[in-house]
Formats: C-alpha cells, structure tokens, sequence
C-alpha cells in the first residue's frame, strides 16, 4: 500500500482542522466569553455611531487565487486553511475613537473585510494595564470575545484572538482612570475568513455525525475533552484532546498531531515551529446544540501553550495549555495496550466545523507497512512512518478531513489509544467514500524516542505500573454559602477514583471542618467570611486543592444608610425615594431580603441588591421616614434606630439651568437645578441649588435658528460636545415635561 508517485501527498496533513484563538503563553484564560447566536448581547457601557467610529477597510481578496492555492497546498501537506492573512499597522491607542466618561476612557475601533466570513487579530504587541479591559464584537453584537485583561497578557507580547463571525468587527478597550499610557496594542495582521468556519452543520462532509445525534450520546463525557486548535499564524485549524494524567491534578496536558506543528511538512520541528505552539488557541465545548443543528452558540477558549514533547514517527505532539479550562471540559483516559481495540470512535472538527463523531464498530488494524505521507515533485520521500506505528480504522458511522488531525481515537473503553495523522492511501478528497484513517498509536508514542522530548510517559505517569487512566471531570465544591449554627456539608464533587479529600478551615476558630467528611461548625460565636480547602493528591503526586469562601455567623451587623434622594417623577405629583444601605464585611455569597419601608409601611421587598427605588406618595413637602428590614436565613435586623428622614418635596416647576464655562470650547456642562431647595431635602446632593433628578432635552440652536445638536440628559445634568461647532453665539433650549428653559451660550475656541 504505497503512495503514488509525482503526487506530494500528505494527506494526513490535510486532516488538520479545528480550533482557533491564542496568545503566548497567558496566566489565565478568557472564560466563557466568545458567545455567538442570534440573541443580540449587551455590549460595553456604551456604544458609538457607525458614521462616527474610525475604520479600516481591507483590500478586496483575491478569493479565486485563494481556492487555486488551497487545492495545490493539499498536495503539498499543509494543515486546512480556512483565512488570508493580510499585514496591516494599527496603533490602537492612537487610532481608535476615543469617549471620556468621567475618569474613564472608552476606545472604538472598527475593521471591516468586503465578503469575509470571520475576522480575527494577531496583536505583536499587546499589554493591558490593571485598569484596562479589550472586548471584540460583531456589528450585530451576536458574538463577543472577551474581556481580555492584564491577567491575559503573554510573556512575548503576541495575542491572537478567535475568530469572529461576519465581514465587520468592533474592538473596544476600556481603561478606569485617566492613565492609558501603560497600555500598549498593536495589530499586525487582520486575518480575512475565506472559508465559513461557522457554517454549523454542513459544513463538513454530508456523512459526518453530530456529537449530538444519538451515536453520540454515549460519547459525550470524552467529547468534552476534545478542542479545535487555531495554528500557523492564525489561518489555519487542527483538532486535539486534553488527557487525563495518572495524578488525576487536573494538569492542562494536550495530544495533538505532529504534523500540526511541521507548518512546512518536512517531518522535523524547526525553533520556530516549536515556537509556535505558544501562540495556538484552543476552543472547547464548541459543537452545534442538537442533531444536525444550528451553529455552536457558545464555546471556551484558551491563549497559548508550550511544547512538552514530540515524536514524527507516530506523529504525536503533546503541549501544556498555559491555563486550565472550566466548566464542563473534561481530561480524556488513555490506554497504552498494544493491542489493537475492538472498536473505536474518532471525536474531532473537520473542516472546522462543529464537534463531530465518527464510528468503527470493528477492531482497529496494525499498520504493518512502511507509509509515505509527503513526496517531492518526482515522487521521493519526504516524509516516512516506519511499521507498525499506526492503527488503520474504516469507518461504518461518519468520516475524517481536513481539520480532524490530531483528533483522538478512542477504544471500547471509552480510552484514547491514538491520534489522527489521516489518510495516505485517500487521493481524490471523497472523504464520504474513502472513510479510513490511520492513528499514531499511543502505545508507541509512550516511549517515542526515548528522551523526555520525544515520549508521552514521562509527562503523564510517575509510576511505571500505571497502563491506563479513565475520563474525568472538572471537581468543584458545593456548600452552603452561609453558615449560621448548626453546621453546613461541604462536598468535593467529581472526585477522581482512588483519590482521598482532605479539607481544612483558615480559621478553625471560627469554622471549624472534620478532615474526612467536610461537615463545617461554627465556633466562638464567631460572625465574619472563612475559606473552606478540599485538597486530594500527596506521596508521588502534587496536591490539588480547591477553595470556597464561606460566611459565617448572623452575617448582618447594624446596617448604615449610605444614600437616600429624592426622585421627583415628571408630570405627576408623585415621588420615589432611591435609597442604599451599606453591609458588613461578612455579606458576601449570602442571600438577603430587604423590605423598604415609608412611614412603616411596606413598599417594595427586594432579594439580594441593598440599592432600592421605593415608590413614594404625593408630595406634600412634609418629613417622613424611611427604614430597611434586612434578613437572610440565620437573621434579621431593621435600620429603625437610625431611620433616614427625608422630605417630599420636589419644587415643581421651579428649576433653573445652569451651564459652564460660558464661553465654551470643547465641553459645555448643562445641569437643571432647584435654587429653593433645602439642604435637609436630598435629591443628587445635600447642597443648595441641587440638581433636580428628571429626565430633559437638549436642544442648541445657532444665531440662524438651526438645530445644531440634540442630546437627551438624565438625573439633571449632561455634557454637550461643543469642539465642532463653529465659534459664534447659541441658544440653549432644555425641556421637561413641566418646562423649558432657555440660555444663550457663546462658543469661542
């Protein structure tokens, strides 16, 4: 079974699909935040005009010349590629459009790509300061990815982000105070998605078969360990899979195939191809919701790896994810038996689509025979597997393509006893016709070469006794969040078989916890917040342990008003008082109930937010109290020895503008004010002249009589942008439902 000559085949190349996103290597990931589908997502805390918002526009892509390379490079063996690369210099601090709220400064920028079917960034240089934050999102707000913050930054400076659905995406940077200087953003290419990698179902071959159609149901456990991988400078895709480790600590090990990594198909690893793992971004969870359904709606990913070892002869690559993934990811099982399975199911994303599941009902095969992946232009080895390196699986249920290697194989126990390098003898990409694949296989890359670089053994077992491990999930703590007297159970769930919890109490004065069965007991009487440890491991294995914050006690001492104000409510005579108390130090993680009384009666009970808009009566300029009736499930306690007292009164119609500076340059401030108000009676401040809290219009007028800005206020006050305005003489109109009231502005810059 040899290769025809003159072809360059490296077919097992062109199986190389999934994942996408990266960044070297990154201290934490980006949770949970790369969301897509068709409900429409809250982005930021603002947003910018299109019209207003700079842009930067790709060149048209020359799509023909693309597909002709795509179908040259298949010979070549070169992993899928799904985008085009196009260089660009965005210096997005200076580039962006910039809003100043307050003390905070928000960054727009938009980059758009005629026909594109996604975009995503490769920053070569990217720091985030502590008080910054990055979201990137369509211009329909169906996908975010983000926020991105200093806890993402990488060691080089590179960041690759996902990929983002449509031909039009917004980069947005937030920075809380008035320093930007310790932020640095850079993008150095915009990659143009040529090829819809979100297409869902479809997308791949006809006969491949969701994770979630019923061949898939008993498979969905290991299916959560599998992740689509985006590679070589961000265009292109393989699939891999996390793997369990004999310790069972959760260690982020990930399998994927050598080829993956040999972007120039040579069958050795250059620096800059080892390099290149630190900047791969890996998606798990991404998979359509149903049989034969829409689109993943969302997903996980994570920035960056390191290479811990690989072996060119089973085309295995192991790399270290530089943060744990959450949630429902899971660490596959292995086996090393050399013996082959008697059936299999191959986990994976081919042509970067959704998860899919392909099934062999019969034992695998021993690949006896030298193959030959990669030729030259007249037909000479490139690049070999020796025997007996391989299992060869025909699949009843499914196939295998571009974007599937590296995926893993798994045997009748549910254990991964191989990954995808793909299919040599396949030359004519009927990939529904030709269902074969063939699998480095695990028992072989276990010892590899021999050194620590070249083997699996070494990185996933301590103990040479260990032949197989089982799939697990991510542990986590359930318990109560609040602890009165009698105690709260604490459990450590999905506890690796085999392991013992030991847990343990940073205060045991406070709370103390038995070791063995993690039933907590307040001590002392003690009120304040304890942290509960549940930690498993120790001998030959490092100590995993997980923590959870617990508060202990009443959890309430006497509560203090921190605001209370006056909202008077436009064209009524009606009024509502927003009010907040401040809690203890030991409030978090409690539920809590408030009742928000007037006079003693009852207006509004409200579950965990101590900040209250309590509906009023009629304003009849008279004193009345306000107090707060404050419990959770150990007690209760009321703000009635320090009841706040305010005064319905809310100066009708009354109100005065107030604008500065006068004459204006850039920023003209507008504020409506009472001038009758007492100190005692609070609306947004406790001074005289304070603001009067009701919605009103801006309107600024030139000396010909023309609109020239528009602008809605809240709670009595707002900001008129004046930089672009001509100098000269306005006029000012501000109206409420009561009034309007008028002011003449000069403008001089």
């Amino acid at each position: 079974m040899k290769t025809k000559t003159n072809l360059s085949l490296y077919f097992c190349l062109f199986f190389l699909l999934t994942s996408v996103l990266c960044a070297t290597e990154l201290k934490a990931q980006i949770r949970n935040k790369i969301v897509s589908g068709e409900k429409q997502s809250e982005i930021g805390t603002l947003s910018v005009k299109a019209s207003r918002m700079r842009n930067y526009e790709l060149p048209n892509i020359d799509l023909k010349n693309l597909l002709k390379e795509d179908s040259l490079e298949r010979t070549q063996g070169k992993p899928f590629r799904f985008g085009k690369a196009v260089e660009v210099d965005i210096d997005f601090i200076r580039d962006a459009t910039k809003l100043t709220i307050g003390d905070s400064s928000i960054f727009f920028y938009k980059i758009s790509s005629k026909k594109a079917y996604s975009i995503n960034l490769i920053f070569d240089r990217f720091s985030l300061a502590s008080n910054a934050s990055l979201e990137i999102y369509n211009n329909q707000k169906t996908m975010i990815y983000g926020p991105v913050t200093s806890k993402n930054n990488p060691s080089n400076g590179v960041f690759w982000t996902d990929l983002i659905k449509g031909e039009s995406i917004i980069v947005q940077l937030t920075v809380i105070g008035k320093d930007t200087q310790q932020t640095k953003l850079h993008i150095d290419k915009v990659i143009h998605g040529y090829q819809n990698t979100f297409a869902g179902f479809g997308q791949s071959a006809n006969c491949n078969r969701d994770i979630a159609c019923p061949e898939g149901n008993p498979w969905r456990n290991e299916g959560n360990a599998v992740a689509m991988l985006l590679l070589s400078n961000g265009q292109r895709f393989c699939t891999g899979s996390l793997l369990n480790n004999a310790c069972q600590d959760l260690t982020p090990n990930f399998l994927t195939a050598f080829h993956c990594l040999d972007s120039d198909a040579n069958g050795a690893l250059s620096t800059t191809e080892q390099n290149s793992v630190n900047n791969f971004v890996f998606r798990f969870l991404y998979e359509s919701p149903t049989c034969g359904g829409v689109d993943g709606t969302v997903f996980q990913s994570i920035n960056g790896s390191a290479l811990r070892s690989a072996f060119q002869p089973s085309d295995f690559a192991l790399l270290l994810l530089n943060a744990r993934p959450t949630g429902n990811v899971t660490y596959a099982g292995w086996s090393r038996a050399n013996i082959p399975a008697t059936s299999a199911a191959s986990i994976h994303h081919p042509n970067g689509d959704v998860k899919k599941i392909s099934i062999d009902n019969d034992a695998l095969a021993n690949v006896a025979i030298t193959t030959t992946w990669v030729t030259d232009v007249f037909g000479n080895p490139i690049v070999q597997c020796p025997p007996n390196t391989h299992w060869q699986t025909i699949f009843e249920t499914g196939t295998v393509q571009p974007g599937s290697s590296g995926s893993p194989i798994f045997d009748q126990n549910r254990r991964v006893v191989g990954q995808l390098h793909g299919d040599f003898l396949n030359t004519n990409n009927d990939f529904c016709a030709n269902r074969r694949g063939h699998y480095g296989r695990f028992d072989v890359s276990w010892n590899g070469g021999g050194t620590a670089d070249s083997q699996l053994s070494i990185w996933l077992t301590n103990d040479p006794n260990v032949t197989q491990t089982n799939t697990i999930t991510i542990p986590f703590i359930t318990g109560p969040n609040l602890v009165c007297t009698t105690g709260g159970q604490f459990t450590f769930n999905n506890q690796p078989t085999g392991t013992t919890v030991n847990w343990t109490s940073s205060n045991s004065l406070g709370l103390s916890i038995n070791g063995l069965t993690g039933f907590a007991t307040r001590q002392n009487n003690f009120n304040g917040q304890v942290t509960i440890t549940g930690s498993i491991g120790g001998g030959l294995c490092p100590i995993f342990s997980l923590n959870q914050s617990v508060a202990v006690g009443a959890g309430i001492t006497d509560p203090l008003f921190e605001q209370k104000k006056v909202l008077c409510l436009p064209g009524t005579n009606w009024y509502q008082v927003d009010a907040r108390v401040t809690l203890p130090a030991n409030s978090s993680n409690i539920t809590y109930t408030y009742r928000w009384y007037i006079d003693n009666v009852l207006k509004t009970t409200i579950t965990n937010n101590n900040f209250a808009s309590v509906p009023g009566g009629i304003v009849d300029n008279l004193w009345h109290t306000l107090r707060v009736e404050i419990s959770n499930t150990c007690t209760s306690i009321s703000t009635a020895n320090q009841e706040g007292r305010f005064r319905a009164s809310c100066g009708g119609g009354g109100g005065q503008l107030r604008t500065f500076p006068n004459p204006s340059s850039n920023q003209l401030i507008v504020e409506l004010v009472d001038p009758t108000v007492d100190k005692e009676t609070v609306y947004l401040s406790s001074e005289k002249n304070a603001l009067i809290a009701v919605p009103f219009t801006v309107k600024l007028f030139d000396s010909q009589g023309t609109l020239r800005k528009s602008i809605k206020g809240e709670l009595g006050a707002l900001i008129v942008d004046t930089s672009d305005l001509p100098n000269g003489i306005y006029y000012l109109h501000a109206q409420t439902e009561m009034e309007r009231l008028t002011s003449q502005i000069i403008v001089k810059h």
